[in-house]
């Protein structure tokens, strides 16, 4: 049997040619048809009962998808006045609500301190919250390495969680009560997350 890398391109693709698999049911190798493949395309692959898995987690089943894989990105660098509008509590909507029926879910979360010349004070941690609540959830950006007087950073999986149904919910970053008064270096945030949707 030659090898597929020393076949020919054919670029010319019509109904009657065939294409080489394995049949789910039997295991067997058969021909199938370009033809066949394009009525189950138009006809079929968007009614059949599926279920894909990818890391062991369910992404669709009887064509309903019940995980997202496209990850989306959330990426700022709040510059130091930015940082100092923390003080007493004050939240900033970072992820707007995905609408009815859907539930953010952070993946991960990473933040970059690039150090200036005067360390932050922050008396707490920043977080994220669903809302603007005061239950905070996943990894918190703790004050500790905010405050250092060096470049730091820190990349965390989203591990805890709130009890709470929160969908269509934002996701705020901020303090729940805390305080900041100095500081002057830039810092990034970077969230990664998908949209859960529960219709």
């Amino acid at each position: 049997m030659p090898k597929i890398r020393n076949l020919k391109n054919d670029q010319d693709i019509k109904g009657n040619e065939k294409l080489v698999g394995t049949d789910t049911d039997t295991g067997f190798t058969f021909n199938f048809p370009i033809s066949a493949i394009k009525t189950y395309i138009d006809r079929d692959a968007n009614t059949e009962t599926v279920a894909l898995k990818t890391d062991g987690g369910i992404i669709k089943e009887n064509n309903e998808l019940l995980l997202s894989t496209n990850i989306q990105k959330y990426r700022k660098t709040f510059t130091a006045s930015e940082m100092l509008a923390f003080n007493g509590g004050t939240k900033v909507k970072i992820i707007d609500a995905p609408g009815a029926n859907k539930v953010i879910v952070p993946v991960t979360q990473y933040f970059f301190m690039d150090f200036n010349s005067v360390a932050y004070n922050f008396s707490q941690s920043l977080s994220l919250t669903y809302g603007d609540s005061t239950n905070a959830f996943g990894t918190t950006y703790f004050n500790d390495m905010l405050n250092h007087n060096a470049d730091r950073g820190q990349l965390s999986s989203a591990t805890g969680g709130v009890f709470g149904p929160f969908i269509n919910e934002a996701v705020y970053l901020g303090m729940q009560s805390g305080s900041v008064t100095q500081g002057d270096s830039p810092v990034t945030f970077l969230v990664t997350y998908y949209i859960l949707d529960l219709s």
